[in-house]
């Protein structure tokens, strides 16, 4: 019975020991778990940072191109605005012109009839006449004038607009 004891005693003993073995290594499967998830949480941070930067890149790159694109859209309206700023000068000069032409022609035609009236004489009006063609002229650069867009109007018209004035 002593050695049946002493058996039992050691095999407890050798349970206990595998116990603690399995308790040990349950833990260290633990601890490793624990591990491998502290290093798929780095490996997520890492991604995360990298993710954060090229989305600061791509949002430099996005401002960069608005600066850009407004650059190019203040050079497109210098041009425009030269652009019209020749053609109201070309249009204001050519109104002048003609309405000088006919004014002149038309005044010499109205000394020309002082003058019949007051010496009782016949002038000699055929270079004083306006011609159809100087009146065209006239009409045409009329039109060009009053269809002018002046873009300070337009800007008063769209202000104008508002309920605040």
């Amino acid at each position: 019975m002593y050695v049946a004891r002493s058996k039992i005693t050691d095999l407890k003993a050798q349970i206990g020991t595998l116990t603690k073995k399995v308790e040990d290594v349950g833990a260290g499967k633990e601890h490793v778990e624990v591990a491998s998830k502290d290093k798929d949480l780095h490996a997520k941070d890492v991604e995360i940072e990298e993710l954060k930067r090229r989305l600061h890149e791509q949002n430099d790159k996005n401002e960069s191109l608005e600066i850009d694109l407004e650059a190019e859209r203040v050079k497109v309206a210098t041009a425009e605005e030269a652009k019209q700023r020749a053609e109201m000068d070309a249009a204001v000069a050519a109104f002048i012109d003609a309405s000088r032409a006919v004014g002149r022609c038309g005044g010499y035609l109205e000394c020309a009839h002082h003058v019949e009236e007051a010496f009782g004489q016949e002038f000699d009006i055929s270079l004083c006449s306006v011609t159809d063609q100087a009146d065209a002229a006239l009409a045409r650069a009329e039109g060009v004038y009053d269809n002018l867009s002046l873009p300070v109007m337009d800007l008063v018209t769209e202000a104008l607009k508002h309920d605040d004035w």
